[in-house]
C-alpha cells in the first residue's frame, strides 16, 4: 500500500475460500476477490497507479529510487514488467496502429560476428 507520512504501510489480508459441492463444476474452489487489490499482486490498484505514473515519466532505475524515497520497495524489473504488461493491455484495441512518420535505427554487435540486436523506435 501506499505509505502514510514516512511509515511504510503492509496490509495482511484475510479471505475466504469456497469449495463448490457440485461435483461436476470444473472449478472446486473459490476465493473471495478484493477489488482494490488484484489477484496474485503484492500491491494495490493505487500503488501500482503510482509507480506506473513515475515509470512512464523516467527510467526504471529512476522510478525505483524516487518509489524507495516514497517508501515503497520495488525491483526494475517489476516496474518493467508493469509497464510491458501495461503497454499490451493498452495496445490491445481493434484499432490498427497508425503508421510512423519518423522513425530511429540503431544495431549493434554483442559478440563481434556471432550476436547482433536491432532496435526500431517511434521517434
Amino acid at each position: 500500500e501506499l505509505p502514510v507520512g514516512s511509515l511504510t504501510v503492509a496490509v495482511e489480508l484475510w479471505v475466504h475460500r469456497f469449495v463448490c459441492p457440485t461435483p461436476t463444476c470444473s472449478q472446486h474452489i473459490f476465493c473471495e476477490r478484493v477489488p482494490w487489490a488484484p489477484p496474485h499482486q503484492r500491491r494495490t490498484t493505487m500503488c501500482t497507479a503510482r509507480l506506473l505514473a513515475w515509470a512512464w515519466d523516467m527510467t526504471a532505475v529512476a522510478t525505483c529510487r524516487a518509489a524507495a524515497a516514497e517508501g515503497i520497495a520495488v525491483s526494475r524489473s517489476t516496474i518493467n514488467r508493469l509497464l510491458v504488461r501495461t503497454a499490451a493491455v493498452a495496445g490491445g484495441g481493434d484499432d490498427p496502429p497508425a503508421a510512423l512518420t519518423i522513425i530511429g535505427v540503431d544495431d549493434w554487435a554483442w559478440k563481434k560476428g556471432q550476436r547482433y540486436g536491432t532496435l526500431i523506435v517511434d521517434l
